[in-house]
């Protein structure tokens, strides 16, 4: 969706719907196209792997623990560490290449 959204497409797909490209080449120029790197790529794979958890999963937390601060410690701490990991991963990136 996010490169929908940035590459303009508007010829039937949007929001939620799904397509398919002839060829890897049309993904890529999409995604170039859309300001894309491998970076770029890593970091929405590892952010997507440890932002917060869904609603369903801290609304559970807090009926198990039965204490907001408890719910508010699950659900900040991943999100803190995504932002983390995403940002020093970018650091490293740019001090290789």
């Amino acid at each position: 969706m996010l490169t929908v959204l940035s590459a303009g497409i508007d010829g039937g797909a949007g929001a939620g719907v799904m397509f398919e490209l002839d060829s890897t080449a049309d993904t890529a120029s999409i995604l170039l196209s859309g300001g894309w790197t491998v970076l770029t790529g890593i970091n929405v794979m590892l952010f997507s792997l440890l932002h917060n958890p869904c609603s369903t999963t801290i609304y559970t937390i807090y009926k198990e623990t039965n204490s907001w601060k408890w719910t508010m410690l699950s659900t900040f701490i991943p999100l803190v560490m995504g932002f983390a990991v995403t940002f020093f991963v970018a650091q490293i990136w740019y001090l290789i290449f």
